[in-house]
């Protein structure tokens, strides 16, 4: 990859293809560690600052140490070109599918208090609803 990356990057043939954003974006994983790479996505280049997500605030703080150095190597492997800056943001949690958990019973027979799985639960809505009524 890295070599691709600097076939791309310092040839006429790279330039043509690939905005010097992309050029940045394709950098990150070559110019950061395996383990960087990973934990972090290269998301955007606004105004010369590589935007970079982070999985939390720990990763967030712990890469703002190393600003300098990642902006070193991704200066080395894009011959030079921009950030000039790196901002460094956590990533917003993405949620699953939602799920319903407690399986689902067809038309049981009896209270519909009786299908609720939490039997102290249960008994709390037969309970409050018992005062309701009367």
């Amino acid at each position: 990859m890295k070599r691709v990356l600097q076939l791309l990057t310092g040839s006429k043939t790279g330039e043509r293809f690939l905005t010097p954003e992309q050029r940045i974006l394709a950098a990150w994983p070559v110019a950061v560690s395996k383990v960087i790479a990973r934990r972090t996505e290269a998301a955007a280049v606004r105004d010369g600052v590589l935007i970079v997500e982070v999985e939390d605030k720990l990763w967030q703080s712990q890469l703002k140490g190393l600003r300098g150095q990642i902006l070193a190597s991704i200066h080395r492997v894009t011959s030079g070109e921009e950030p000039k800056e790196i901002k460094f943001r956590v990533r917003a949690q993405r949620l699953g599918p939602m799920r319903e958990t407690l399986p689902v019973r067809d038309k049981m027979p009896g209270d519909d208090a009786d299908r609720i799985a939490d039997p102290m639960l249960g008994r709390i809505y037969k309970a409050k609803r018992k005062r309701a009524t009367g």
